[in-house]
């Protein structure tokens, strides 16, 4: 019965070692995938709004601002922006 127990105990060792390497080389991809802003906006064509701040949720590591912006018609549209956190920022050197 202690073989058993031992060779067990071996066993569920190898199997959570496996678990965690492969936590470990699964990360940096889900890393890089959060953080694609080019692949949402093009950074090359800028847009200047103005309108009426209706709301800012201060949530880690975001700030979503919203603006609530009328067209040439006078319709209004509610916009939403996204930043890093203050602290993000002045670590970055936007500050």
């Amino acid at each position: 019965m202690f073989i058993v127990a031992h060779v067990a105990c071996d066993y569920n060792r190898a199997i959570m070692h496996r678990l965690f390497t492969l936590a470990l080389l699964l990360v940096p991809v889900v890393a890089f995938g959060h953080h694609a802003y080019t692949a949402e906006f093009d950074t090359t064509k800028p847009v200047k709004l103005s309108g009426v701040l209706t709301k800012v949720e201060w949530s880690n590591p975001h700030i979503w601002i919203y603006l609530d912006v009328k067209d040439d018609r006078g319709n209004v549209a509610n916009w939403g922006f996204f930043r890093v956190s203050s602290g993000h920022a002045a670590a970055a050197g936007h500050y």
